[in-house]
């Protein structure tokens, strides 16, 4: 869900980049729409790095915020984390459902085509 978002967002400012020209925006525009549990203290942190910016402090930058995300939010192993839940998945209500969640795991865990069919 994390790097969805992330690149969602990253979809709609290149969409978009008349409107969201600078750093600030781009910062704005994420942190506009960051929902969930536990996000508020993160997103709060660097709202207020933005309106509360005085000219003597270096000025947040998108790239900036962007790595700061993925190291709060992403797993510091997404591969090792991709196989630990590929191996955890379980048949729920639909087929198609298990074998899309299936796919974007096999794609992260980094497993070869074998392992991947013996793991199915």
């Amino acid at each position: 869900d994390t790097r969805r978002f992330l690149t969602e967002v990253e979809i709609y400012l290149r969409m978009h980049p008349a409107e969201y020209d600078t750093d600030k925006k781009k910062c704005l525009f994420l942190l506009s729409y960051l929902r969930g549990k536990d996000t508020q203290s993160w997103k709060q942190r660097n709202t207020d790095l933005i309106f509360n910016w005085k000219s003597s402090d270096d000025e947040l930058k998108w790239d900036d915020l962007k790595s700061a995300f993925k190291k709060h939010y992403l797993p510091a192993d997404i591969k090792a984390d991709a196989q630990l839940r590929i191996k955890d998945m379980k048949m729920g209500e639909r087929a198609d459902n298990y074998v899309n969640k299936f796919r974007v795991l096999a794609d992260e865990s980094g497993y070869d085509d074998e392992a991947l069919a013996h793991i199915f």
